[in-house]
């Protein structure tokens, strides 16, 4: 169990730059012919079909059972099977997801601005991608890459000190030559390189940073033996003391959590090391960006957030009363729509119509208008779960906070398209409260009568008036 202590320490630890996620592939989930699947589960299933191998008993086999499973394989033409074409196989079949947004969690990551330095055991682009989809395309400094074959990329010496993240591709990036880690057996010479006794030939810069801070071990599905690896050169050498062996660990991983054995090892290798049980990496990493946001919202927002108001005192009344609309950019359309028919309805509406980024000002605008209504519509479509939009996730966890204080319906949740109301990428508050569908995209009078139902309703519970 994570406790509150736990979370703040974490917090401040981040704030201090002193923490550094080491990110795998349970991170890259992605929706993949109607189903949500790794990155790595669909690339092996296209490897597995540009191999020519049958379809296997279950759709999900890992990269590594799809090499081995090739290796073995007797085709017909009688030609022996040629390790290097898992390779370049591999390369087209990544060159097929060109274009794929980065997935939430890494995006989520990315959002969380002291971290400068990241470690990927992934061969993909798809963090440095999530990087300059939050940050900016300065938003990353360098990528570096450990290779057996070239293993002196090493941090620069003032890494800390420049603009712009870090990247380093602990097991190399993906080409069509054998310079990166496919199978076990790949990660097995990987790791011996970065073992090797040559202190001048290993990453010894990177080694001491990991030894210095905390590490958040996320989603590596790594077997017993590699992360018990990952802990021990965190901790590098034996005989360094309080700097080592007093910080802290999580390790985020759900076939981690499953190992009794795995467990028990953490547990008596270091008091500091955590495992997070209340799920995976991707819960792991929703928890820590909802606390780092909130923990981090403008002044305004903050009193927002812990403010619980008697109901006499909780919004103007009159004129001033307001119904919030909260939308994507893309769905601008319906919600001019919607704000005129509410108008009609004489129903004063607040919604955000420019075109200018978030900034200190913005912000208490927008926290001004969210506690100044009593409605908060959140229009939920396909474009709410693009993760290169940042202001309409943080008026809904601005709306949210605010909700808690009220101890009354606040928000109201209206999809626009067929968007799931359980998807994985939108609050899962959203589909435990009413909410309303609207019918062919735009705004009818059954709809704008339910959501005037709505505002009237919750006018009369703040005001206590029939």
């Amino acid at each position: 169990m994570m406790t509150q202590p736990f979370w703040a320490h974490l917090l401040g630890q981040i704030a201090d730059g002193l923490v550094v996620p080491i990110v795998g592939q349970d991170l890259l989930v992605l929706e993949h012919e109607g189903r949500s699947v790794t990155l790595y589960e669909a690339l092996a299933e296209k490897l597995a079909a540009r191999l020519l191998l049958p379809a296997g008993p279950t759709p999900r086999r890992s990269l590594n059972a799809v090499v081995y499973e090739y290796l073995e394989s007797r085709p017909e033409d009688g030609e022996r099977p040629n390790p290097l074409y898992i390779y370049s196989e591999l390369k087209s079949a990544l060159d097929e997801f060109k274009g794929l947004r980065p997935p939430e969690a890494l995006v989520k990551l990315a959002a969380i601005d002291p971290l400068k330095l990241f470690v990927t055991t992934t061969f993909d682009h798809l963090l440095e991608d999530a990087l300059r989809a939050r940050r900016g395309m300065d938003g990353v400094r360098e990528i570096l890459t450990f290779s057996p074959e070239d293993p002196q990329q090493d941090l620069a010496g003032d890494w800390e000190s420049q603009a712009g993240a870090t990247v380093y591709q602990l097991f190399g990036q993906v080409s069509r030559l054998p310079f990166y880690a496919v199978t076990e057996e790949d990660t097995l010479v990987f790791v011996h390189a970065l073992l090797k006794e040559e202190k001048e030939r290993r990453p010894e810069r990177l080694f001491t940073t990991l030894a210095q801070r905390d590490l958040l071990i996320l989603g590596n599905s790594f077997p017993d033996w590699l992360a018990r690896f990952f802990l021990r050169i965190g901790r590098g050498e034996r005989r360094t003391s309080s700097a080592a062996f007093n910080k802290t660990d999580i390790v985020a991983d759900t076939i981690v959590s499953r190992d009794p054995g795995l467990v028990l090892f953490l547990r008596h290798f270091s008091a500091q090391t955590r495992v997070y049980t209340a799920g995976g990496a991707i819960e792991f990493v929703d928890e820590l960006y909802q606390r780092w946001t909130k923990a981090n919202l403008p002044p305004a927002a903050g009193k927002a957030a812990r403010s619980a108001r008697p109901p006499s005192l909780a919004v103007p009344s009159g004129e001033d009363v307001s119904l919030f609309i909260s939308y994507a950019r893309e769905d601008a359309t319906v919600a001019r729509a919607l704000k005129t028919a509410l108008e009609k309805k004489n129903i004063r509406v607040w919604m955000d119509e420019t075109e200018i980024d978030p900034g200190e000002e913005y912000n208490e605008e927008i926290l001004r208008a969210i506690r100044d209504s009593v409605l908060f519509v959140a229009l939920i479509s396909k474009h709410t779960l693009d993760p290169e939009h940042r202001t309409f996730r943080a008026e809904w966890d601005w709306a949210l906070d605010w909700q808690r204080g009220y101890g009354r319906a606040f928000i109201l949740p209206v999809f626009i398209d067929d968007t799931p109301v359980n998807h994985r990428l939108l609050p899962p508050r959203f589909s435990e409260i009413h909410r309303l569908q609207m019918r062919a995209g735009m705004p009818d009078d059954d709809l704008v009568t339910k959501i005037r139902g709505s505002f009237r309703k919750a006018q009369q519970d703040l005001t206590g008036t029939p």
